[in-house]
């Protein structure tokens, strides 16, 4: 458990980042509304089953995320009992959206529905699949233990069961991030982190409970000759 005693220093940047945050939050309300009823992705019915064609990477921007979240909506609270996700022309799915198509079989599952990925040409050497292989996703579902997929880089897919798993995934996360910190910098960082989850998992009253997912990509800058490390959680 992480307890601090705030300053008031402290509190004056919290107060900032929280006016920081509802300002995000309120800029991504009017995009979703500005949103509503575009879709993004194609999609066809047929015999009770969904196909869902991504012909496009998935970012983590507030398009792509009410994308997912309405095809979420729409399969959930439809008549179709399989959903089809196939990356016909998808080639990178950000670590920062990864966990809401992680979570889609487990909602699935709430409605005895079922979710399936499919992968066009070499399936094996698809760059979605190794990214689902690299972030623990798909040890997560295949149940194979014996195989280490996850890469070292991973904060690996998985459900919050215990305030243990919050303190584990809070040190990894801090394990690999991509700056170093003094002492008491890190222990104010890694209490926010720490409540993210608490919060989700006390709080969130989620009906396949608070899941987390995250990779480390590091990337060259061939034009400046610096090494760049972005971090998605």
């Amino acid at each position: 458990m992480y307890k601090l005693i705030f300053s008031t220093y402290q509190y004056v940047v919290v107060i900032m980042l929280f006016l920081v945050v509802v300002i995000f939050f309120c800029h991504g309300i009017i995009l979703i509304v500005q949103n509503m009823g575009k879709k993004m992705l194609k999609t066809k019915e047929e015999n009770e089953n969904l196909y869902v064609f991504v012909d496009h990477n998935i970012n983590n921007n507030i398009e792509d995320i009410c994308d997912l979240i309405e095809l979420q909506y729409d399969f959930l609270s439809g008549n179709c009992k399989k959903l089809f996700l196939q990356f016909t022309d998808c080639e990178r799915v950000d670590a920062a959206v990864a966990v809401i198509i992680g979570t889609l079989p487990e909602y699935a599952r709430t409605r005895k529905k079922s979710v399936y990925f499919r992968f066009p040409g070499d399936k094996d050497n698809h760059p979605v699949l190794r990214f689902m292989k690299d972030v623990g996703m798909y040890k997560y579902y295949m149940k194979k233990a014996e195989i280490k997929y996850a890469g070292e880089n991973a904060i690996p897919f998985n459900r919050i069961e215990d305030e243990r798993m919050m303190e584990e995934y809070t040190d990894k996360i801090m394990e690999l991030a991509p700056i170093r910190m003094e002492w008491e910098a890190q222990c104010i960082l890694s209490s926010y982190i720490y409540e993210v989850y608490q919060n989700g998992f006390f709080h969130s009253e989620s009906e396949i409970g608070v899941f987390t997912s995250g990779f480390l990509i590091k990337f060259v800058d061939i034009w400046k000759g610096k090494t760049l490390v972005a971090k998605n959680v």
